[in-house]
């Protein structure tokens, strides 16, 4: 499995743009913030969860990477 970094240096080498984005994840006990992945594709942003703890439909977005 990917980790974080990976994952968005994966996406970035492919052409994707990607970036780093932290959440609140109140589905996870206990609930926390968390850092996953945003990836540019079919036009929108997509959260994708690399460790696949948190349920991306239940994130809250508190902050997003600036690159």
């Amino acid at each position: 499995m990917l980790n974080r970094d990976e994952l968005i240096s994966f996406w970035r080498a492919a052409g994707v743009p990607a970036r780093m984005v932290l959440v609140y994840t109140p589905n996870i006990q206990p609930p926390d913030f968390h850092a996953v992945v945003e990836v540019w594709l079919d036009g929108s942003w997509h959260l994708v969860d690399p460790s696949r703890l948190a349920d991306v439909s239940q994130m809250v977005r508190i902050c997003t990477g600036r690159d």
